[in-house]
């Protein structure tokens, strides 16, 4: 489990907005999304997050190994 801070970040444009698409038209394009290089110069940024983790819990035999992270 991942607590955090999400805000939008500044518009991604150039070289980074087209390795962007091209992951996305990779990864998803037969679901129907192929986002162009400047999809994410918009207001909203396309969608684009950056979370800012505070807090992070993990495990695989829950609850014998739970490993807690914090982020100061």
């Amino acid at each position: 489990m991942l607590e955090g801070i999400s805000t939008v970040p500044d518009p991604v444009v150039g070289e980074l907005g087209a390795q962007l698409s091209e992951e996305y038209i990779r990864k998803y394009e037969k679901l129907g999304y192929a986002p162009g290089p400047d999809a994410w110069s918009g207001e909203a940024a396309g969608g684009l997050h950056v979370l800012t983790p505070i807090s992070v819990i993990a495990w695989s035999q829950f609850p014998t190994d739970v490993t807690r992270f914090g982020f100061a």
